[in-house]
């Protein structure tokens, strides 16, 4: 929530503001930038900072690896993987298996993870970085205890009240399934001018049985980046533009002991967002001023098609201004750091439409 995450210089953050973090695991993250406060000048929307996750080591040898993990409460890690190619050329393909049984009844975790990233190039003829993701992870939801429950039983689900069932009983627990697919290209204009376009499609699918119902949605979304760099004598300026659109939809059951049974609400929700930005940085003797900001558009729909169709409500937030400047020295492997931000958040497709609501 709040916070912008991006993976191999793709968006990783939908439209609708959701990160679905818990689609990645342990082995996709080889290195990872932090900027704290709003990323506003080239990232739009957001207050609480930026992820910039890479995937891929370029520096990293040929190699096969192999790993296999046991622990308390059932806990199984496997993770296989080959690297190959070298210099310009570079690829790697992973798998990853997590599995536990979890401390209480109904927290049973299972994820199945493929990756294949790719770097093929050099920054100073072009350089293609590619990315391919399959995610399917489960988890259970086993829900609250009075404190009367957790002392007779901490390990315990939630039991059945209130005219609802047991988390158990309703076999409560989040089915999550992703696919992410896209490329980046960086491409040498001139000796001090370059330009990066980023085109991806991502898509993810929940099932959530809960003690109330029982929901399905489907979140596709498509997007692109693209910036234009120019650096010279310590000066470095960015111009660019990001886009994305998705065509999210939610379908509410009951619950019937875990299976979907009769609907009760089918919505629909497209959001679309879209930010132009400008940055400005120069760096002197240690010193680095950045200034820049953007402009930042998003349209949210919503329309109930079921049980009744209702009429579609549409929200626009037009040129939203978010700018950003910071201060930074450095000595040696110190920096310190200052910067004022401005950011704006507004509400995530989620909160609109929540699970199990």
């Amino acid at each position: 929530r709040n916070i912008k995450v991006y993976y191999n210089d793709l968006p990783f953050t939908d439209p609708g503001g959701n990160t679905y973090l818990n689609s990645l695991g342990y082995y996709n993250y080889q290195s990872i930038e932090i900027i704290k406060g709003p990323g506003s000048s080239l990232y739009g929307a957001g207050t609480g900072g930026v992820l910039l996750i890479e995937a891929l080591n370029r520096n990293e040898q040929p190699n096969a690896v192999a790993e296999y993990t046991r622990g308390s409460f059932g806990l199984q890690n496997v993770f296989a993987s080959v690297a190959i190619g070298a210099a310009e050329s570079r690829q790697k393909i992973g798998f990853q298996h997590q599995a536990s049984e979890g401390y209480r009844v109904q927290s049973a975790l299972k994820r199945n993870l493929l990756s294949w990233n790719g770097s093929f190039g050099a920054s100073s003829k072009g350089l293609l970085k590619t990315t391919f993701l399959y995610s399917d992870l489960s988890y259970g939801t086993p829900g609250a205890l009075t404190k009367a429950e957790f002392d007779a039983n901490p390990r315990m689900a939630r039991p059945a009240g209130g005219g609802f069932p047991g988390a158990e009983q309703a076999k409560a627990t989040i089915y999550q399934k992703t696919f992410l697919a896209g490329a980046s290209y960086t491409h040498p204009l001139s000796a001090s001018f370059s330009n990066t376009l980023a085109l991806y499609g991502l898509f993810t699918e929940l099932r959530n049985p809960t003690v109330r119902n029982y929901s399905k949605s489907e979140e596709p979304h498509v997007g692109g980046r693209t910036s234009f760099t120019f650096q010279r004598n310590g000066l470095t300026l960015i111009a660019g533009g990001e886009w994305q659109q998705n065509f999210s939809s939610v379908a509410t059951y009951k619950n019937k002991n875990g299976e979907p049974d009769t609907l009760q609400s089918l919505d629909d929700f497209p959001v679309r967002q879209a930010s132009i930005f400008l940055q400005a940085g120069y760096e002197y003797q240690g010193w680095e001023l950045i200034a820049g900001g953007s402009l930042n558009f998003l349209r949210t729909r919503f329309q109930r098609t079921a049980p009744l169709p209702s009429a579609t409500q549409q929200q626009d937030i037009n040129h939203e201004f978010a700018p950003r400047v910071s201060l930074s020295r450095k000595w040696k492997n110190w920096t310190v750091y200052s910067g004022i931000a401005k950011g704006f958040s507004p509400p995530t497709s989620a909160e609109l439409v929540p699970s199990g609501s």
